[in-house]
């Protein structure tokens, strides 16, 4: 997410999800919040390459972008970190 982007973050059927949104309020993507285990396997590689592992990671949410399936990562620590990473494992932003 940047600077000009908005998120909302709500409860429905019991489980956490978010909405972003860009600064003129388009909605560009929702996500659900899902546990570690729910990353697929093809993600080791790139936390290696990105010097972390699953116990670093706070927060992943399984995005709906375009009509493609996405994780949104945050990991623990300061500062913050967030990354996106496609289906595949591959960092698309950070």
């Amino acid at each position: 997410m940047n600077r000009n982007q908005y998120s909302a973050n709500f409860t429905q059927n019991n489980k956490k999800q978010m909405a972003v949104y860009s600064d003129t309020g388009e909605l560009l993507w929702t996500g659900e919040k899902v546990t570690n285990a729910d990353i697929p396997a093809s993600f080791s590689s790139s936390m290696k390459q990105g010097n972390y592992t699953t116990n670093d990671i706070s927060d992943v949410y399984r995005v709906s972008r375009n009509g493609q399936t996405q994780y949104y990562i945050t990991l623990s620590g300061t500062p913050t970190r967030r990354y996106m990473y496609d289906n595949n494992g591959k960092l698309i932003n950070e």
